[in-house]
């Protein structure tokens, strides 16, 4: 306080973040906080220079395919912001759907199915081989069968056709591509 005055000045040690439709949050500088009913939103106090900086920060979700997640795996992440899960390992997955070849179709729904899901990549720089370390998968057939339908014609004439069902699917080693560009060494 100086002479001559009746009160002290005051000095700012806080941040003062406004919310709209709520009271203001106060916050210490280097303090974070979580906005009570949105885990995606975060509220932060900074100090630079003297100067008290409030940081609101609002986490964006990516969209998260539950057709490829391994049931009842689906769960919130650490944050509770984002709803993840474990990707499917490689697997038979179905689709009911109408056969079409030249022109003819089959008279009802079957059943068609494919691979699909998770199988494990990598490259990992390995130091005793001084050098990047690749291991590659793929998710495909293992074991097949053939199915006999009956298919209708535009004529009025019916045909027989023969389709790939697959029965089993798993991963399988793959060769891995190198990139044709090397990246530059760096310099000492």
């Amino acid at each position: 306080m100086k002479e001559g005055q009746c009160c002290g000045n005051c000095t700012q040690v806080s941040c003062i973040i406004e919310v709209p439709n709520k009271p203001p949050i106060i916050l210490q500088p280097g303090k974070k906080m979580p906005d009570e009913k949105n885990n995606c939103t975060m509220y932060e106090c900074e100090k630079i220079r003297g100067h008290f900086i409030p940081n609101i920060y609002n986490q964006w979700c990516p969209p998260l395919d539950y057709d490829n997640c391994e049931p009842g795996t689906i769960h919130m992440d650490s944050d509770g912001c984002c709803q993840t899960c474990t990707p499917k390992a490689c697997s038979v997955t179905k689709n009911i759907t109408y056969i079409t070849h030249q022109g003819c179709q089959s008279k009802q729904e079957v059943p068609m199915t494919s691979c699909g899901g998770h199988c494990m990549t990598s490259s990992v720089y390995s130091a005793e081989a001084n050098m990047i370390s690749h291991k590659c998968s793929c998710c495909q057939e293992l074991e097949i069968s053939k199915k006999n339908i009956t298919l209708l014609c535009p004529s009025g004439a019916t045909t027989e056709f023969t389709y790939t069902y697959v029965t089993k699917c798993g991963c399988v080693s793959t060769e891995c591509k190198r990139l044709t560009k090397q990246l530059a060494e760096p310099q000492a």
